[in-house]
């Protein structure tokens, strides 16, 4: 689990990255970090681990490493 230092410190980078993305026009950084912050949860909610309720109703699209291949 990320720390809550480590994730302000992406959610500045990113804010950061995007505000120079786009001109770094000044007095403006501040809109930036709620985009930022939505671009850091969707990726952190599609890197989430799948678990073992998931792969049991059949979503996955390989089976899990401990589990035998099935035809």
């Amino acid at each position: 689990m990320i720390d809550e230092k480590s994730s302000e410190a992406a959610l500045r980078i990113r804010a950061v990255y995007l505000w120079e993305q786009d001109g770094r026009q000044e007095g403006r950084l501040a809109q930036y970090f709620p985009k930022a912050q939505a671009m850091l949860d969707e990726e952190a909610s599609i890197a989430a681990p799948i678990d073992e309720a998931t792969a049991a109703r059949g979503l996955l699209t390989r089976p899990l490493a401990n589990e035998p291949n099935r035809k």
